[in-house]
């Protein structure tokens, strides 16, 4: 059982917080949905009506799906650093050495892509890419995002060195990371690639390249919140319910000579 514990005493009781992997994983749901729905009412009122007030350009400036430093993008960030944060935990709380590592590296990888989410790493590496290999010989335009070439060599090399310590987890964790990564991988390379192909032939900023947009952003997320709903279930399963206690009046620490027995 997962626990923080403090070295205190209290005049009252303690309060514990007891994390649910199932009712986290829907408020996740809950608010990813209601970005959404926020972002198409502005693609509507835009590219549709062709509204153009001081509400509905504050409305896109936060909650455009398709834009960096919004709402959206910012939750999209603080997802990533969960997952992030829980494979610390459970890279902690590994039985060996070995699976410790992996599951700290993992928790790196996790922060990178948080990072790369607030700061567009990928778009900066995009400019570096076309230079490299000419993209102007892809008449598709489906590499015309070019970031996802070096992603994609991540990801197989990655996707291998990690497929047995994938197998011996408990199967319906197993299941839940790969139907958790292929979703991410759908919407983040996938779809990229799509908007590449569809930008190049019709142009951006539209009716239906906001809505790729938005489908892209919003299978990211949800692949991010199904990993995290993957990670809790794994910690409840190996280490029991996940409990924090919570002090809940005043305290006051006891130090080494307190803690010693008088004689």
């Amino acid at each position: 059982m997962l626990t923080t514990y403090t070295s205190t005493t209290a005049t009252s009781g303690n309060a514990t917080l007891v994390v649910r992997p199932q009712a986290v994983a829907k408020k996740i749901f809950l608010v990813i949905g209601l970005l959404l729905v926020l972002d198409l009412v502005s693609v509507y009122l835009v590219q549709v009506l062709h509204t153009d007030t001081s509400v509905v350009r504050k409305l896109v400036r936060y909650f455009d799906l398709n834009e960096e430093n919004t709402i959206p993008a910012f939750f999209s960030s603080l997802l990533l650093l969960l997952a992030s944060a829980l494979l610390l935990v459970i890279a902690r709380q590994a039985a060996s050495r070995k699976k410790a590592l992996l599951w700290l590296l993992l928790s790196a990888v996790f922060l990178f892509l948080a990072l790369d989410e607030s700061i567009a790493i990928h778009e900066e590496l995009t400019y570096s890419v076309n230079k490299m290999y000419a993209p102007s010989t892809d008449t598709n335009g489906f590499l015309r995002y070019s970031w996802v070439v070096p992603y994609l060599l991540a990801l197989t090399v990655l996707t291998a060195f990690y497929a047995p310590f994938l197998w011996q987890l408990p199967t319906f964790v197993r299941a839940l990371f790969v139907a958790s990564g292929c979703i991410f991988v759908t919407g983040a390379v996938g779809m990229e690639s799509i908007e590449g192909h569809y930008d190049l032939l019709y142009g951006m900023h539209n009716l239906y390249s906001s809505l790729l947009c938005a489908l892209e952003e919003v299978m990211e997320m949800s692949g991010v919140a199904l990993f995290i709903f993957a990670l809790l279930t794994y910690i409840a399963r190996e280490q029991g319910e996940i409990r924090f206690s919570v002090t809940s009046s005043k305290e006051r620490v006891l130090d080494e000579r307190e803690l010693q027995p008088r004689l």
